[in-house]
């Protein structure tokens, strides 16, 4: 079995070496087969070495959008990371289950209400040997520093600094140096 998840993995990346030119990976890359990933109009995404992408996650890049991604991430599964931007993950970084990552919304103003076709653009950057636990949200124009620990359900937007646990306590966001 692990022989045929790796011929797999190999032929998958080659054929989206092939299928999107701003598509780049080492071979050696451990992507679930049900792992969507999806480039369009100048959109890229980069994966550094020993990336793990776990079962029904979305990696989505369009527009001019760039995902990065460094070396020995593992994104858990149910992730979902859409850039029309850049997201930018650094080395050593775990997402639990669910997380999801943007970095543009949809705009809104009070007369017109939702639109469904103009964004607002961001960026997001989590620096290397964050964890990031399940079901937490990382919106637009968001920090996160190194070796931070977001919990569980946290929603996340501004800057955190290095070496911050952030949690939910009675639907307040606390944050705290480890």
């Amino acid at each position: 079995m692990i022989y045929f998840l790796f011929l797999y993995n190999l032929i998958r990346i080659s054929f989206l070496k092939l299928r999107y030119k701003g598509f780049k990976a080492s071979l050696l890359q451990r992507i679930s087969p049900s792992a969507e990933i999806k480039i369009l109009q100048t959109g890229k995404i980069l994966l550094g070495n020993n990336v793990c992408i776990s079962r029904n996650s979305s990696l989505v890049a369009t527009n001019s959008g760039n995902i990065i991604i460094g070396d020995k991430v593992f994104v858990n599964q149910n992730c979902m990371l859409s850039a029309k931007s850049k997201i930018t993950i650094g080395d050593n970084c775990n997402f639990g289950p669910n997380v999801c990552v943007f970095d543009n919304d949809h705009r809104y103003d009070a007369i017109n209400g939702v639109s469904a076709s103009e964004y607002a653009l961001g960026e997001i950057s989590i620096g290397s040997g964050t964890w990031i636990a399940s079901n937490v949200v990382v919106l637009r124009n968001t920090t996160i520093g190194k070796n931070c620990v977001i919990g569980a359900g946290c929603v996340i937007k501004g800057i955190v600094p290095d070496n911050t646990l952030v949690f939910m306590e009675r639907n307040q966001i606390q944050k705290s140096i480890l």
